[in-house]
């Protein structure tokens, strides 16, 4: 199975077992790709799941896809829990002015973020001890630091496996 097809069948179930929760899709390539408001349409929310995991999409643009997320909640009053759970499969750099928006616009909306890194088994892992020179900091980790960061409840998953991925939605469902 790969990793998107995986990504959309577990996600999918997730969504499915959270009957109660409204929800909202942002996908991202180079830029950010609106999916669905946040809404208790179980159908749109399938379609923009199925739309934003296609094969077509192989940029990562982290950056556009969570400031366009974060404004999914503009309408949103705050009733529970709120969260973002980013899903890719990589990283990306993100700008000093996009880092400033994204810190301003998840603290602003209280807004909890769980990354869930769907990685290839060599690739470097964000949980790895080993040090890094600033300048030499690999950008999954650099992202995940960033993301310690910032002032919101932040946790990292990584799922190199479909096993893996259902481990870390469990542990978000929770």
């Amino acid at each position: 199975e790969i990793k998107s097809a995986a990504a959309r069948r577990l996600i999918t179930a997730f969504i499915d077992s959270r009957a109660d929760d409204m929800m909202g899709v942002v996908g991202f390539t180079n830029a950010a790709l609106y999916g669905v408001k946040i809404t208790s349409n179980r159908e749109g929310i399938h379609a923009a799941i199925k739309a934003a995991t296609g094969p077509a999409l192989n940029q990562t643009n982290i950056g556009a896809g969570i400031t366009q997320a974060v404004t999914l909640f503009d309408s949103i009053e705050s009733s529970g829990s709120r969260a973002i759970v980013l899903l890719s499969d990589g990283a990306g750099k993100l700008s000093p002015r996009v880092k400033y928006q994204i810190s301003k616009q998840l603290a602003g909306k209280k807004l909890n973020l769980y990354w869930i890194v769907l990685r290839e088994p060599d690739d470097i892992s964000i949980f790895n001890h080993n040090s890094y020179d600033d300048d030499h900091l690999p950008e999954a980790i650099a992202l995940d630091r960033f993301f310690q960061s910032l002032k919101v409840k932040y946790k990292a998953f990584e799922a190199d496996n479909p096993t893996a991925l259902e481990s870390a939605l469990r542990e978000i469902d929770a």
